[in-house]
């Protein structure tokens, strides 16, 4: 007899349709009595009553502890069926019809049906979680990387020397002679050709917007990156926790009530759904993970050629608009040097 199962003083055990409901109490000689008590049965069931009796004829292993809208306290509250009809797993163990044979057969195919069952859903749910990490796939971005960046600082730097060439800083970076020959370059440089004032000020705030923008893309790819591997790894953990669990549960349960048959019921209390249900990790709570999953890939899927082509856009805009400014300014540069 399992040492860790708590022996209340009171324990329900059964719902049925009969006018009177069965207690266990602990009598002063430490025993099980059974004791019956008469309750009034409607002519009609509710609709509650009606769904809970359907619920109770499902798998006590699939039942969840702290998302289930029916409250159950015991395993034998449960339906096991015997051919064709259903009895409450409590009166099966008290029961004066069936033999202590015809118990056994019945616990093993209702347990081994049960086991069976749950079995079956979670390996369902674990191969759909990881046929959606199969069809979402690792979603390949390209990177807005270090030689990128160092790029477009170089060229923002450019710009910004060229639209603030008044200013005697840029004369300072080269000797006064040198320093004034480019000054002068860059004032006719610009007065020849009015359109460059104009494609330096756009290459200037497109390799602004082009930086900003890029990194907001990079963070949004990255953070759904690490989603992507965390979620992969949760699962993972999850699905070794649902078999451990349930592995440990089941066969816990099951040598139990066989055990339990071969001795006197009374001696054995009603494991309770802390004992049997889901608990740490639920199969719903792995599916909703499998589904946030698919929602996010669908939506980074989605909106991925916008990133692309934004990306493409802004660096080539930006670097090409930027390099052919500066092979102009230098040519200017060089030819006024020269003369």
């Amino acid at each position: 007899m399992d040492q860790n199962i708590s022996h209340p003083s009171t324990i329900m055990l059964r719902r049925s349709d009969a006018p009177t409901i069965k207690q266990y109490v602990l009598n002063a000689n430490k025993q099980w009595e059974e004791v019956d008590f008469p309750i009034s049965i409607p002519d009609e069931k509710p609709a509650y009553q009606d769904a809970l009796d359907h619920y109770l004829k499902g798998n006590p292993f699939s039942h969840n502890l702290n998302e289930s809208e029916f409250k159950v306290n015991t395993i034998e509250e449960y339906y096991v069926k015997d051919k064709d009809e259903y009895i409450l797993l409590s009166d099966l163990m008290r029961s004066g019809q069936y033999s202590r044979r015809q118990k056994r057969k019945i616990l093993k195919r209702n347990f081994n049906e049960w086991i069976k069952s749950y079995n079956k859903e979670k390996y369902e749910s674990v191969k759909v979680a990881e046929s959606t990490f199969t069809m979402i796939g690792k979603i390949s971005f390209p990177r807005f990387g270090f030689i990128k960046q160092i790029l477009f600082v170089m060229m923002f730097v450019v710009m910004i020397s060229i639209v603030y060439h008044e200013n005697n800083f840029v004369i300072r970076l080269f000797r006064p002679k040198v320093g004034n020959i480019v000054h002068n370059s860059l004032n006719s440089f610009l007065a020849n050709y009015q359109w460059a004032q104009i494609a330096i000020n756009i290459s200037l705030y497109a390799i602004i917007v082009g930086i900003l923008v890029l990194k907001f893309i990079d963070t949004v790819q990255n953070e759904y990156r690490k989603n992507y591997y965390r979620t992969q790894k949760m699962l993972k953990n999850a699905k070794n926790i649902l078999n451990r669990d349930f592995r440990r549960k089941s066969q816990r349960a099951r040598r139990y009530y066989l055990a339990k048959v071969l001795n006197k019921p009374d001696k054995y209390p009603p494991l309770r759904m802390d004992q049997v249900g889901e608990s740490r990790m639920t199969l719903q709570r792995f599916n909703n993970v499998s589904k946030q999953v698919v929602v996010s890939g669908a939506k980074i899927k989605r909106w991925n050629w916008l990133f692309v082509s934004l990306r493409f856009i802004l660096i080539w805009t930006s670097l090409l608009g930027g390099i052919g400014l500066l092979v102009l300014t230098i040519y200017q540069i060089i030819k006024d040097f020269l003369s």
